[in-house]
């Protein structure tokens, strides 16, 4: 059969919408298809959700998705133990957190609990930066040591006292030197361990 040039024209244009039709759809599907949801009903059906949702994932996101739980756990025990509870308790909460959450919502909620310092008191402050110093990696926390270090040394100095290591101060030195370090510990209060190396990392440019 012979076709016009009409005929021809519509024919093919039909073929290409067919052929489109064939890649888009597919990919709209794909698109509007609900993100797998965490199984945080036991710890033994977390394990196996996270690690069929990153085998979905690309490496990059499975990263992020993997060390997103365990911040997550991390936080939740952490803050259990901070509070006299057992850690158990901390794990139940964490699930709870998890149960039923994206991919996204649970990279979110990772960013969201990330353990801050409380400057309000000494007290509140020696247990603020312990939960933040366990909840960094281990190749950061000689980084938040120091910074935190570095800052109060800063202080220190700008009010007139030099500290060396070892060395011995007087009642008047100690007072100066415990203002100082409350008065770090206050405009420290709110910041996570990251944004405390950021600070100085900041300074020292």
């Amino acid at each position: 059969m012979i076709l016009n040039t009409a005929d021809g024209e519509s024919w093919m244009v039909n073929k290409l919408q067919r052929a489109l039709c064939a890649l888009v759809l597919p990919l709209l599907v794909a698109c509007n298809a609900e993100s797998p949801r965490v199984d945080a009903s036991s710890r033994a059906a977390l394990d196996v959700s996270v690690r069929q949702i990153s085998n979905s994932l690309p490496e990059i996101e499975a990263h992020q998705f993997e060390a997103a739980v365990a911040t997550i756990l991390l936080t939740e025990g952490i803050d259990a133990v901070a509070h006299n509870k057992a850690p158990l308790e901390g794990e139940k909460q964490a699930l709870a957190r998890l149960h039923d959450q994206t991919y996204e919502e649970v990279v979110a909620m990772a960013v969201i609990v990330e353990p801050t310092i409380d400057g309000s008191s000494r007290e509140a402050w020696k247990r603020s930066s312990a939960r933040v110093f366990d909840s960094l990696p281990e190749e950061r926390q000689l980084a938040f040591v120091s910074a935190v270090t570095a800052l109060i040394a800063d202080a220190s100095e700008a009010k007139g006292l030099n500290v060396a290591p070892g060395q011995r101060l007087n009642g008047a030195e100690t007072a100066v030197l415990s203002q100082t370090q409350e008065s770090v510990y206050k405009k420290l209060h709110g910041k996570t361990g990251n944004e405390i190396i950021r600070l100085v990392g900041q300074k020292s440019l």
